[in-house]
């Protein structure tokens, strides 16, 4: 046993002296490499061609490396011998494919310095690049070009045994490697599981902050116009569409083109998969139809939804004369049902629907709400000759569709209240992914969703809109009852993805258009969890990171509190409301012009003045005793009011842009004015 042990180890010594020696060699012809390539180049094209092939043939890694490195010359300066495809195909068979391992494996160590590395890296990426992406296509399909991914995806992930001692590669080879690998694997994408998941780790592992943008767009729209026209095979169309929305959750915004050509192609493919049997048949075949929809509506909410939701007949696909977007919703409507039932039974993880494919199916209706209150505002608006091309039409919807529409969509939107209160009220559900957890919780501790929960912020941001929209008093009063649900969410820390803040005081404009609504949100303290956000916004700094979406967000919630002030379940203004008025003093920003009309000055001055119109209506609605406690900072209030104003006068005739305040901000300020002198209010 010892003996054996003995010989193993001096197995490994040997091995690992063979690997020094390896190393040292590679080293050594680098060097040497290097040295020769100092030489004059051929200039005679053939000559030039028969001297590199002889090198790469050679037994040594000194003479390839010098004839790897002569050949990309070649084919970089010699444009005639692009289209000599037998020469290059020669040049191709004639690379070592366990060289070009070598290269592409090459660690910085005391033989190797950290540029030599990446030079030697490097120069193996760019002869692949050349042969792959630049020369035929067929030379990309064979054994050698294709069992170089591995090796490549080390590169990119940064994935060696000795980690550390790989430098990572410049902006340019990372560029060059993911263009190999989706050339490598975008046809055999649609088809095959694993190439999908090369183009989706290729793009997770790309720095787009450091790459050329223009050519990152261009390599982002080639890939995503090649994956569209695969999913015009049905056959391949499942797996196109999953690694058309995988990708997206993938790629940055800023690097998505604008409005691709293939935004209106993959919206018919959508259709017609969704009106075919082969593509709607069960849940499997919808899912990734319905996610690839979700997708694109967040990133192209108008344009996409245009596309999608316009009415145009389906006569083409199928003998129903309804318009598409009428099935579509109808379709998804009963899915819901059926997933909203499914996921009150609860009886086990294994026999819950995908999560994601519900948020989903509510993203799409959210924006098919949002479709048709823009559809029916624009009927109101005459005609533009100009833009009646992609102007959508509200005359291929009967009304009897319409109403039949309205119907399913307010009974999903009372089964999706009633699975959010089942959610909030029943301890035996996990608050992240509706799995079963031992039912010892307390049922008075609220399990109220966490903000990870992707499919509570649909289900909010849906319900919410329909709350608003809908006059709908039935419907409202039901919701009353997850107001406190709604506010803890509200108190939450908000995500990058998950912004419950927004959806929440949408869906209180309309549950607080009824008593039950106003009661059930004095009763969980909204007024307190909205003051106090609305504190936070006003006396914080202005600044361009949290001036447009917060100031935005709390004339929203001044929206809100002078709905409560104006019900009339509430009566006299309490007093502990007051603190409204202080807040409202607080002096207006007098800061330089500024050009952007949305820059946080305006908005803030926006913000003071609905301010303070919220603390008017609370003076004239507040008991006389606490009407005259409010009265130093009413005068405030006037002052500046007063102050906006005097802005306008100094600068009559002047960009409004100038002021610092918008022309509604204005007209408000003319508003308080005259409402507090009215009151008997003095300026202080």
């Amino acid at each position: 046993m010892a003996a054996q042990t003995s010989e193993q180890g001096q197995d490994l010594g040997q091995v690992r002296i063979q690997h020094l020696e390896q190393e040292r060699e590679q080293a050594h012809a680098y060097a040497q490499g290097q040295a020769q390539l100092k030489a004059e180049e051929p200039k005679d094209t053939s000559q030039g061609f028969d001297q590199t092939l002889a090198l790469l043939r050679a037994k040594d890694d000194t003479s390839r490396f010098v004839g790897l490195a002569l050949l990309k010359s070649i084919l970089d300066s010699k444009v005639d011998c692009l289209e000599d495809s037998e020469m290059i195909r020669r040049c191709w068979a004639a690379i070592p494919a366990k060289f070009l391992d070598r290269l592409l494996r090459a660690p910085r160590n005391e033989n190797r310095s950290k540029e030599e590395s990446l030079s030697m890296v490097g120069l193996a990426v760019a002869v692949l690049h050349t042969f792959i992406v630049l020369f035929p296509r067929d030379l990309g399909d064979d054994e050698k070009s294709v069992g170089r991914i591995e090796r490549l995806i080390d590169i990119l992930a940064w994935r060696y045994p000795q980690r550390e001692k790989i430098p990572s590669c410049p902006a340019d080879t990372r560029t060059q490697i993911l263009q190999i690998l989706l050339m490598l694997t975008i046809d055999l994408a649609p088809q095959t599981h694993l190439a999908l998941e090369v183009i989706k780790f290729a793009f997770a592992n790309t720095p787009f902050q450091i790459l050329q943008k223009p050519n990152v767009q261009r390599i982002v729209n080639e890939t995503l116009s090649s994956l569209v026209s695969c999913s015009r095979d049905t056959s391949q169309r499942p797996l196109a569409f999953q690694a058309l929305h995988d990708l997206f959750y993938i790629i940055p915004l800023n690097v998505l083109p604008p409005s691709p050509s293939w935004l209106s192609s993959i919206a018919t493919l959508i259709r017609q998969n969704f009106l075919s049997q082969q593509g709607w048949t069960s849940v499997t075949d919808r899912k990734p139809t319905v996610l690839l929809t979700g997708s694109l509506l967040h990133i192209f909410p108008t344009e996409f939804g245009n596309l999608l939701f316009n009415g145009s007949s389906t006569s083409a696909v199928s003998q129903d004369p309804k318009p598409v977007s009428y099935l579509f919703i109808k379709l998804l409507l009963i899915d819901l049902r059926d997933d909203i039932a499914t996921l009150q039974l609860g009886a086990s993880s294994d026999s819950l629907p995908a999560l994601d494919r519900i948020a989903a199916s509510y993203d799409i209706i959210s924006a098919f709400i949002g479709f048709l209150i823009h559809l029916l505002d624009e009927e109101d608006i005459p005609p533009d000759p100009d833009n009646e091309i992609n102007r959508p039409s509200a005359s291929s919807f009967a009304p009897s569709l319409l109403l039949q529409l309205h119907v399913d969509i307010s009974e999903a939107m009372s089964l999706t209240i009633e699975n959010l209160r089942d959610r909030l009220e029943n301890p035996i559900y996990d608050a992240v992914n509706l799995h079963l957890i031992a039912p010892s919780r307390s049922r008075t501790t609220s399990s109220a969703p966490t903000p990870h929960d992707t499919l509570t912020i649909s289900q909010i941001r849906t319900l919410a809109l329909w709350l608003r929209e809908d006059d709908n008093e039935a419907l409202r009063k039901e919701a009353a009852s997850i107001t406190n649900m709604l506010l803890d969410l509200y108190g939450k820390e908000s995500h990058q993805m998950l912004e419950f803040r927004y959806p929440v005081l949408t869906a209180l404009e309309g549950i607080i258009k009824v008593p039950e609504g106003v009661e059930a949100f004095l009763a969980a303290d909204g007024w307190v969890v909205l003051t106090g956000d609305l504190r936070a916004i006003l006396t914080s700094t202005p600044s361009p990171e949290c001036g447009r979406g917060s100031f935005a967000r709390g004339i929203e919630i001044v929206r809100v509190l002078l709905d409560v002030v104006e019900s009339d379940f509430v009566g006299p203004a309490k007093e502990d409301w007051m603190e409204i008025v202080e807040l409202a003093s607080t002096p207006s920003s007098s800061s330089p012009a500024v050009d952007d009309p949305l820059s946080p000055h305006i908005r803030r001055a926006d913000l003071l003045i609905a301010t303070a119109q919220l603390a008017v209506e609370l003076l004239v609605r507040a008991p006389r005793n606490v009407h005259v406690r409010s009265m130093p900072a009413a005068g405030k209030v006037l002052h500046m009011a007063r102050d906006v104003l005097s802005q306008e006068d100094e600068n009559s005739g002047a960009d409004v842009r100038v002021v610092g305040t918008s022309r509604e901000a204005r007209d408000g300020a003319e508003e308080v004015v005259k409402a507090l002198q009215g009151l008997g209010i003095k300026c202080v």
